[in-house]
């Protein structure tokens, strides 16, 4: 809707859908009646109303017909996957579509996707192809003008995969309540990192330019010799030097072997510029840590 109509007006209307206050939402569905046909908001009002699932599909029913014999939504996704759809939704579309059909050729453009997340939920199913089809796959690639670098099916690799990073971003305070959809964009400028036991990750004085994520192991926070906290795994530290360049007010530790994701404050000002709401969900979590502070200080 943000990308038929007003993206502000749309975006004031869902946060008041998502409002505890009954009347909130109410001026939000009005707001969506104003702004686009009625026909159009009545689909919506189906979609996000206090319905259940069967009295959705009925409403819908109702608007659009049954689509009978309609082709499969995840080969629709797939299909239009360049024009249409975010990187996380083609991504989840290839995670629930059936390799086993003529259409392989769809696979050709996004193997080829600049996306990360695109590129390898493409590769992933690619890989669970049947062995009795790659020889039709490999037909149609030769015919065709692409230029893939297929991998030998049924193989492997090392290294966290894109949507694990999504998923990982989502475990965390700073970006649950983030769209699966939004953190996707993000996974581009997340650093695979690793730290042995023991080992220094950045000391206190040192210039601030990067956030950690966790994703295994623990680390210390350390003022001098003094441990004041623990960071386990779906846990962040350093956020701060995404927002200044201030030096480091601690030291961090590995308290054990330690797989990280850095993010860079250039690369995060620059994924800012296009995904505001990203800056949002940092401030929100910073705002929270500071009222708390606030509260044991009173206390």
């Amino acid at each position: 809707l943000g990308q038929l109509y007003d993206p502000g007006s749309v975006a004031d209307a869902q946060r008041g859908i998502h409002h505890a206050a009954r009347d909130r939402e109410a001026n939000a569905l009005e707001m969506l009646d104003n702004l686009m046909p009625h026909t159009v908001y009545r689909g919506v009002q189906a979609v996000v109303g206090a319905l259940s699932l069967v009295e959705m599909h009925r409403a819908i029913d109702r608007l659009v017909g049954r689509l009978d014999g309609a082709e499969p939504f995840s080969d629709y996704i797939i299909w239009r996957a360049d024009t249409v759809f975010s990187a996380w939704t083609v991504a989840m579309a290839l995670r629930h579509w059936s390799p086993d059909t003529p259409h392989t050729d769809s696979l050709f453009p996004l193997l080829e996707s600049p996306d990360p997340l695109v590129q390898e939920s493409a590769l992933d199913a690619l890989q669970r192809l049947p062995m009795g089809q790659w020889g039709h796959f490999h037909t149609q690639l030769a015919a065709s003008s692409y230029q893939i670098p297929v991998p030998m099916p049924h193989t492997t690799t090392n290294h966290i995969s894109a949507t694990s990073r999504v998923l990982a971003l989502k475990r965390t305070a700073l970006f649950t309540d983030t769209p699966e959809n939004v953190l996707a964009s993000i996974v581009p400028i997340m650093k695979e990192v690793t730290f042995s036991d023991g080992q220094e990750i950045f000391t206190k004085g040192d210039p601030g330019d990067c956030m950690f994520i966790v994703y295994e192991g623990e680390v210390g926070i350390f003022d001098g010799p003094t441990q004041f906290a623990t960071v386990t795994k779906g846990g962040f530290f350093g956020e701060l030097a995404l927002l200044d360049t201030e030096s480091r007010s601690a030291s961090a530790v590995a308290l054990e072997n330690v797989t990280a994701f850095r993010i860079d404050q250039v690369d995060f000002y620059d994924l800012t510029e296009e995904r505001s709401e990203v800056l949002q969900s940092i401030i929100r979590v910073l705002c929270q840590r500071l009222r708390k502070q606030n509260e044991l200080l009173r206390a």
